[in-house]
């Protein structure tokens, strides 16, 4: 399986390319679904080493993620990996008004891993 060209899955392994792409680039909101156990955290970590990263698997991170999501990426700028965002949907759609408001602005919305 081939994903934008970037990360090929192999059934030995992974392999991600160093081919330039838009998503390595500047992405807005990326979401990586997938098996458990198979590298997505890692994967997105590797991709993207100059992000931030949050779990919500944290039961606080992801009460006030729920509670008050704006508040919640306010304390956790842009860009960011969000692990475990299925556990708060209020997030998902946070981020997606935040990336739509700040597509012209040189800030961009978190990168989303939601399971």
């Amino acid at each position: 399986m081939d994903i934008d060209g970037q990360i090929a899955l192999r059934t030995a392994g992974r392999r991600v390319d160093d081919a330039p792409s838009p998503i390595h680039q500047d992405p807005a909101v990326v979401v990586l679904t997938g098996a458990r156990q198979t590298g997505k955290t890692s994967t997105l970590r590797r991709l993207f080493p100059q992000y931030g990263f949050v779990s919500l698997d944290l039961p606080t991170e992801a009460e006030q993620a729920e509670r008050d999501s704006e508040a919640f990426l306010r304390r956790h700028p842009p860009p960011l990996i969000i692990d475990e965002a299925q556990y708060t949907p209020a997030v998902h759609e946070s981020a997606a008004l935040r990336s739509a408001s700040n597509r012209s602005g040189a800030h961009r919305s978190p990168c989303v891993r939601p399971s």
